[in-house]
């Protein structure tokens, strides 16, 4: 008898009648927390002291929450220049233990807002101890414990993104983008290679490297009546484009301007950027008028809308699973006499822009002083994510260096991979060795050793092939 039903099932497969077990249920969940520091608060994005003036727009967490069977994930970015693990930490563990989620499922990423809150580094912690010494123990320009409030809030944000968490169906597009995003640095005429050499320059040749055009769209519906309550927006462009000393979500903001007008007003938009190390809004080759933030976050939003309207996404089937791994590099080293240096001209390094130290011994003074902060060997937190068999995300702490990320891209085992900079670790510039040979900005505003971008691109490429695996 055991013969012939095991004959009949064989049968069924056959024909097709039988099919595999279908996919555990996909949920997902968004959620939104401001995190706007009082006006006042110092912002970081450039080496002077920037006092805010007021709001343009508020800044948030945005933290998207995944479930599948066992497995829960979450992606969660900040309005913020850069994120601590001192700030990401806490986080990840009030979560791993109250809500059960491993902790290498957490990433936690910045958006990279050059017009957000400045708190931590060394230059926070000089402009702080000689606004304390100036004001008798006080900072009027921090009148919050900042750090506390934001982790505070990324709690908070998280929690609600896990209990907004409803069954939901996915859709997701991809497609080039160009004439948005440039590569900052150029080969000059004496070989040397400068960053950011200046519309009229004459001396310039050609980039140094090339872009990553690559801009995705995630659009997550509510599988019960197909409304859209949420999407994930990847590109590769420095969020500078806006300057002055209003605080603000630089161009994503207007990205989820246009989605919400779209979508409503409840809609949650969140951008992780992609690895935009040595990529900016300036046209330096070919001369094109610099687009600032309106238009950057209108041109990506309109093109997420275009994909939606015009059956440019397609129907993920997901496949949810999590895998991280910790990389150890060395930083870069400096003697006693080159720390004491540095910190004697810190006041220099933040003075007004004209007033103190030439732009790229403000970068090395205040990286020198940075070094000294961190371990000698770096815990590089390199996580990923895979949404469908086909489809991965990977995260990567630091501002890394378009050719690292496209190396990732290129070489991994899944037919399509985003790759997020920017998580878990205030690490600075990770550039190619290639571009440490070069030097100039990014390479002196390093705190990692040389070859560390490549070590990154081994760990990421290690960490999705096990995750294929699973």
């Amino acid at each position: 008898m055991k013969r012939v039903l095991l004959s009949v099932i064989l049968l069924l497969a056959a024909a097709g009648i039988l099919s595999a077990a279908e996919p555990a249920p996909f949920y997902a969940g968004a959620a939104a927390v401001e995190i706007t520091p009082p006006v006042g608060f110092r912002l970081r994005g450039y080496f002077d002291e920037r006092i805010s003036t007021g709001v343009h727009d508020p800044i948030y967490f945005k933290a998207l929450a995944l479930r599948q069977g066992e497995n829960t994930a979450v992606l969660m970015f900040s309005d913020t220049c850069s994120i601590p693990t001192s700030s990401t930490d806490p986080i990840r563990d009030a979560i791993a233990e109250k809500r059960g989620i491993d902790r290498e499922a957490i990433i936690i990423c910045a958006t990279h807002s050059h017009t957000a809150p400045l708190f931590c580094g060394p230059i926070r912690k000089h402009l702080h101890a000689r606004a304390m010494a100036q004001n008798n123990g006080t900072d009027p320009c921090e009148p919050i414990d900042y750090e506390q409030f934001f982790i505070d809030r990324g709690i908070e944000a998280i929690n609600t993104a896990l209990d907004n968490l409803r069954p939901a169906v996915l859709d997701e597009g991809q497609k080039d983008l160009l004439g948005v995003s440039f590569n900052r640095r150029f080969i000059m005429k004496d070989g040397s290679v400068r960053f950011n050499p200046g519309f009229d320059n004459p001396d310039k040749v050609r980039p140094a490297a090339g872009i990553d055009p690559k801009f995705t769209f995630f659009l997550f519906k509510d599988a019960d009546t197909d409304a859209p309550f949420t999407s994930l927006t990847n590109f590769a462009l420095h969020p500078d484009t806006t300057e002055g000393t209003l605080i603000s979500q630089d161009y994503p903001g207007y990205l989820s301007n246009v989605l919400q007008s779209r979508f409503g007003a409840d809609f949650v938009s969140v951008f992780g950027n992609g690895t935009a190390g040595d990529i900016n809004h300036l046209d330096f080759a070919g001369g094109s008028e610099p687009r600032h933030a309106s238009e950057i976050g209108t041109i990506l939003g309109l093109n997420a809308l275009e994909m939606t309207n015009h059956h440019g996404l397609g129907r993920v089937t997901p496949s949810l699973a999590f895998h991280g791994e910790i990389l150890e590099w060395p930083k870069q080293k400096f003697t006693d006499k080159d720390l004491e240096k540095a910190e004697s001209m810190m006041e220099l390094a933040v003075a007004p822009e004209g007033k103190g130290l030439p732009f790229l011994d403000r970068a090395r003074a205040e990286k020198i002083v940075n070094c000294s902060f961190y371990p000698d060997i770096l815990p590089l937190d390199i996580q990923a994510v895979r949404i469908s068999d086909d489809l991965a995300i990977v995260s990567l702490p630091g501002e890394i260096f378009v050719d690292l990320g496209n190396a990732i891209r290129e070489n991994s085992p899944f037919k399509q991979t985003i790759v997020l900079e920017l998580s878990q670790g205030d690490y600075l510039y990770v550039p190619t060795l290639k571009a440490f040979e070069e030097g100039s900005y990014e390479t002196i505003d390093s705190v990692l050793a040389p070859g560390g971008g490549e070590a990154v691109v081994e760990k990421a490429l290690e960490v999705l092939r096990k995750l294929k695996e699973k």
